[in-house]
């Protein structure tokens, strides 16, 4: 994996927030305030690291017992990220209201589920770059600034957007390059 595919994967990651915020955004218009925007995308943003780091550190530790399985198994987490993004894109996004963003309890929840593919791709960075611990700070700082961006935009202007048709779409696309990327891992695995 190149870090070409690690920035594209972490902005396909990144527009399941896009999404819910856009979500959010368009039920509420425009009565998100700053403070809101910026609880929400830091608490997505903390979602995202935790399941990216936690997961790495797993990664790093069971490399050993799985050590001829690699390719193969950083092929099924990016075939399974690709496959979770297309059906997001055909399902209901979850949405926040101003109460849940004000009483956290489900906005953390919401947080959580939207960081299940960082998971995942921590995991296939511990497989290719379990050793190198730059490689993984640079795609921890990816991911925060991409997840905090995307999330900020899909509120700020989620209510310009037409019924949520933008975060769908983009997340189709994020779920095809995503599967594109497992593809192209597994030529080169059998070529």
């Amino acid at each position: 994996m190149s870090i070409i595919w690690l920035i594209i994967i972490l902005l396909c990651i990144s527009v399941g927030c896009f999404a819910i915020g856009a979500v959010s955004g368009s039920k509420l218009g425009s009565a998100y305030g700053n403070n809101v925007t910026l609880k929400t995308s830091f608490v997505f943003v903390v979602a995202n690291l935790i399941s990216l780091s936690l997961s790495f550190i797993v990664g790093k530790l069971l490399y050993n017992w799985y050590g001829g399985l690699t390719q193969w198994l950083a092929f099924i987490m990016l075939f399974i990220i690709g496959i979770r993004l297309l059906l997001e894109s055909i399902e209901r996004s979850p949405s926040l209201n101003y109460t849940d963003i004000v009483q956290s309890n489900y906005l953390v929840r919401v947080a959580v589920q939207a960081s299940v593919d960082s998971f995942m791709f921590g995991f296939t960075l511990a497989l290719f770059f379990g050793d190198r611990i730059e490689i993984f700070l640079l795609a921890l700082l990816l991911s925060a600034v991409f997840n905090f961006f995307m999330t900020i935009f899909g509120l700020s202007h989620g209510h310009a957007f037409p019924k949520t048709l933008l975060g769908k779409r983009l997340e189709r696309a994020a779920g095809a390059i995503a599967v594109i990327a497992a593809v192209n891992m597994l030529f080169k695995i059998n070529g």
